[in-house]
């Protein structure tokens, strides 16, 4: 059976998809990055390239401040994005995926949201910037999507597994996980791998569904670094939802 990340939208993490004539497994609908592994040649299985972490600080809510409800007018979620056109179509998407039947990235609790994302050959990049209540909400939020991941270490989808795993990330944003999917059959690597970044600052979480036909190691690797860099700025614009900075920063 086959689709395209585009049959795979309607389900919307942040983290990958092949969008040509890729393997579909059977399984529930997917989301807007739905990497479909591809039969390559026999790799010896390897782990998910390491991202420097640290055993983040507890968190702590901050008490009685006045939060930003809604996304600034202008507030743009496009940087490095293709243009529409050609092999690429300009998408807005939610970003939903679910790990073991539980969704992972719910729109409960949300005051505002923007979307943006782009799909195209081999490629998905879809970015949701939800706005909640606090910080306390938003913080809820990336804990409930990390454990979502972490309570289904694998799913068998006929011949492939579908093999999952949580990293916190230091130095992004307050707090911030990558959720990672990659695939394997008959315990050998298929090309093809979903990340998921969930991104707090204040009470405002970034999470984003990328995916391409990445092998774990080094050319993953060199995916997630690429991708970090484009987020990079967004993330820095996300202050302006800060309790210690706001307006101007």
């Amino acid at each position: 059976m086959k689709r395209t990340v585009l049959a795979a939208a309607a389900a919307g993490v942040i983290v990958v998809a092949t969008v040509v004539s890729v393997t579909a497994l059977t399984g529930p609908e997917r989301s807007p990055a739905d990497p479909q592994p591809r039969e390559s040649t026999p790799t010896l299985t390897t782990d998910p390239p390491p991202t420097p972490t640290s055993t983040p600080p507890p968190f702590q809510p901050v008490g009685g401040h006045d939060w930003l409800l809604a996304v600034p007018v202008g507030f743009s979620l496009s940087a490095g994005l293709p243009d529409d056109g050609g092999d690429f179509e300009r998408v807005s998407e939610p970003v939903t995926w679910t790990f073991c039947d539980t969704e992972a990235f719910p729109d409960d609790d949300i005051v505002d949201v923007r979307r943006e994302g782009a799909t195209g050959p081999e490629y998905a990049d879809r970015r949701d910037l939800r706005v909640f209540r606090d910080d306390r909400a938003a913080h809820a939020f990336l804990t409930a999507a990390a454990t979502t991941a972490t309570d289904c270490p694998e799913e068998q989808h006929g011949v492939t597994r579908w093999i999952h795993s949580v990293t916190p990330v230091d130095g992004v944003g307050e707090e911030s996980v990558r959720l990672m999917q990659t695939y394997e059959t008959d315990g050998l690597v298929n090309a093809g791998a979903t990340w998921w970044d969930v991104i707090r600052v204040g009470n405002a979480v970034l999470v984003t569904a990328t995916g391409g036909e990445y092998l774990p190691g080094e050319t993953l690797g060199q995916g997630i670094r690429e991708h970090d860099r484009l987020l990079a700025p967004i993330v820095g614009s996300m202050c302006v939802f800060a309790a210690e900075y706001g307006d101007g920063c």
